[in-house]
């Protein structure tokens, strides 16, 4: 056997050995490239739902710190009113018979 034969064995399991090494790298891109487009295609659908979960917490969160308003703004209102006839009878608000 002469050292051509070896030479060309040699280069044949290098060329094997480098298509085995960039075939992993090459599939775990390929996977990598088509993860990117399924994570892009279901993107605006999930970002929808997220939208109108968090528009539903803000118009019940409205809705409830509204409410409360009201209600405060009711008893403060009844307050006045009954400290202002309590004057108007002569008596003092905060005095004890």
């Amino acid at each position: 056997m002469s050292l051509a034969f070896w030479r060309d064995v040699a280069i044949v399991w290098l060329a094997l050995f480098c298509f085995i090494g960039m075939a992993v790298p090459l599939a775990a891109a390929l996977f990598a490239v088509k993860g990117v487009a399924v994570v892009l295609d279901r993107t605006p659908g999930v970002l929808g739902k997220a939208q109108g979960v968090t528009r539903r917490v803000r118009d019940y969160t409205d809705a409830g710190s509204r409410q409360a308003v009201t209600r405060a703004l009711r008893v403060q209102h009844r307050v006045q009113h009954v400290t202002s006839a309590i004057r108007l009878l002569g008596g003092s608000p905060g005095a004890k018979p």
